[in-house]
């Protein structure tokens, strides 16, 4: 999740969700700052290095090679953004998927052809810092 925003953003109660159950609660006091990223993964194993990143509160995220959705909602229920994707984006284990030109498209594109990295969590799809 990054913040495009010009101020920081209190995501205390936000949700990230699947096609089918929540799988992520962000915690009371949880603040991202503007033009800064957070990266909520599965499990506290898988956070190694990676900058700003939190363990998927229910332990899981569980989603679909087969193509699935992620939900972001605001502490109100609101959906502030969403993507759905299909399996040419999730078919290639190891590969993320990005906003193709990073940050700033419409579209969703495999991370390979933005950089030679296959990921980029929480960080530029370049590597470079947010």
């Amino acid at each position: 999740v990054v913040n495009v925003g010009g101020s920081a953003a209190d995501l205390s109660g936000w949700t990230l969700s699947d096609a089918s159950a929540t799988r992520h609660t962000f915690a009371s006091g949880t603040s991202l700052a503007a033009g800064k990223a957070i990266v909520v993964f599965g499990g506290a194993s898988g956070i190694g290095s990676t900058p700003n990143a939190v363990a998927c509160t229910t332990g899981q995220l569980n989603l679909s090679n087969s193509g699935d959705s992620v939900i972001l909602k605001n502490a109100s229920g609101s959906t502030v953004d969403s993507v759905t994707y299909g399996s040419a984006l999730a078919g290639s284990d190891g590969v993320s998927f990005n906003r193709g030109p990073d940050l700033t498209g419409t579209t969703y594109v495999l991370h390979t052809s933005l950089s030679s990295l296959s990921s980029s969590a929480g960080t530029r799809a370049s590597g470079s810092a947010f």
